[in-house]
């Protein structure tokens, strides 16, 4: 008689863990994409590829000079508006006290209709030239404003602690500002002390997936050593193929 071997267990509630293979990449928590904001050559790169850098370390310094000038020629054009905010300020207290003398004068009947109305027409006049030149003092102050900002923009400072994982650029090569356009890839710095895996889901098995469900990640470079994943974001759109 041939004998099966059977296993009996007591049942019991346990809980059940569904697993769900993917696969996907590895890439940093925190990476970013350094573009220049304005066009000109780079004149000092004290970086190389792989070096770690500090949060405001300079890591690409393009030429200034341009930009240096604009700022000169911005805060001369703010410099020349006020001096003739101030004219027309006097200006205008001049006309205004004559009109006030001309209102005097006429009530007294020692002014005609007419030389009340040239003294009103002069005062308003005076008066909307002043307004005019305020109005170009503030754009002239928004030109120096603008400008010192783009000569700010010609130094370029590591954004977080990270290390420099692509470096695209030379010493002395032109780049092309993103203001019109995507602008030079100038390097990627990324966090490498954080990472998380971006995996690729069957769309029969996402529905198992919950927000904080725990992971075994496998790395090809590691050989067979597991790390500890918790999963912290669910793609809401599918990937088409």
């Amino acid at each position: 008689e041939n004998i099966i071997p059977v296993q009996v267990e007591k049942v019991k509630r346990r809980t059940i863990t569904q697993v769900v293979d993917a696969t996907g990449k590895i890439n940093p928590v925190d990476q970013v994409i350094l573009r220049p904001e304005v066009n000109g050559e780079i004149v000092a790169l004290p970086v190389e590829e792989g070096d770690f850098v500090k949060k405001g370390q300079l890591l690409v310094r393009i030429k200034p000079d341009i930009y240096i000038a604009q700022k000169k020629r911005a805060k001369a054009n703010l410099d020349a508006a006020k001096a003739q905010l101030k004219v027309r300020e006097a200006t205008l207290e001049q006309v205004k006290a004559e009109y006030e003398r001309m209102k005097g004068l006429y009530a007294k009947g020692l002014a005609s209709d007419a030389e009340l109305e040239k003294a009103k027409a002069s005062f308003l006049q005076s008066e909307g030239s002043y307004e005019a030149q305020k109005s170009a003092v503030i754009q002239a102050e928004e030109s120096l404003k603008e400008a010192e900002e783009n000569l700010a923009k010609t130094e370029i400072d590591a954004p977080f602690d990270g290390t420099i994982t692509a470096l695209n650029v030379e010493l002395s090569e032109r780049v092309l500002g993103s203001s019109f356009s995507q602008g030079t890839h100038l390097m990627t710095v990324a966090d490498l002390s954080r990472m998380e895996a971006t995996v690729e889901v069957d769309e029969n098995d996402v529905v198992l997936v919950a927000l904080g469900d725990t992971a075994d990640i496998t790395i090809d470079a590691f050989g067979d050593r597991k790390f500890k994943g918790v999963v912290t974001q669910i793609g809401n759109s599918a990937i088409a193929t």
